[in-house]
């Protein structure tokens, strides 16, 4: 894929939502997913996540999921290796994908999963090379300075973090920066930029120091 023309080529946007910052102690309570390419989206995934730990208060702080929430929700046996199949074949997009990598593929790797080998746009990074004038990286800033909209602007869902909307954010913060730099004829490798030279998922798989 790494030769591949980025108008060829279908993209997965995603985001999770965590009980805590690391990923050896703490677990993925969402997870959210859009696939699309250069003209549209074309499928999305977003399920709530259930811990195998009790849900300490501090994570409901940060993204307003309570254990309520969560007590229908699946747990991410069955949730990974069908997630696995929604990104098959594409090139993920991610804001910060040094976080959100370090618990999927920690949570892979615990139940013996071989995780593909995909090509990783990080939109931070990529924001960072491209813009580089802006006041501030997070998705928050980035939204406002692309004026980028709600997924659904008639959503009154509010009571968690939407990791699907972050990854609607994701996703187009990601066009802004292909079309400032007319990449979309260029192929990944050329058009992919991460400061530490990650460019694919086994790049963030080698890294020990993210587990």
């Amino acid at each position: 894929m790494n030769q591949e023309l980025l108008k060829n080529l279908e993209f997965t946007a995603l985001d999770i939502e965590t009980s805590g910052l690391n990923p050896n102690e703490h677990e993925i309570l969402e997870i959210a997913a859009i696939r699309f390419d250069q003209d549209k989206i074309l499928n999305t995934y977003n399920f709530l996540v259930k811990p195998l730990k009790p849900l300490n208060s501090s994570a409901q702080t940060v993204n307003g999921i309570t254990a309520k929430m969560l007590e229908n929700a699946r747990g991410l046996d069955t949730i990974l290796p069908e997630f696995l199949k929604f990104i098959d074949g594409s090139a993920l997009v991610i804001q910060n994908s040094e976080f959100d990598l370090s618990f999927i593929l920690s949570e892979a790797r615990k139940r013996g999963i071989k995780f593909p080998t995909l090509p990783v746009f990080c939109t931070l990074n990529l924001a960072r090379k491209i813009f580089p004038n802006l006041p501030k990286y997070n998705l928050v800033a980035l939204r406002n300075q692309f004026k980028i909209e709600k997924m659904n602007s008639q959503s009154d869902r509010h009571t968690f973090h939407e990791a699907l909307d972050d990854s609607f954010a994701a996703m187009k913060v990601f066009i802004h920066c292909m079309d400032k730099m007319n990449y979309w004829s260029e192929t990944v490798e050329k058009a992919n930029y991460h400061a530490k030279g990650f460019k694919y998922t086994n790049d963030y798989l080698d890294q020990e120091s993210l587990f």
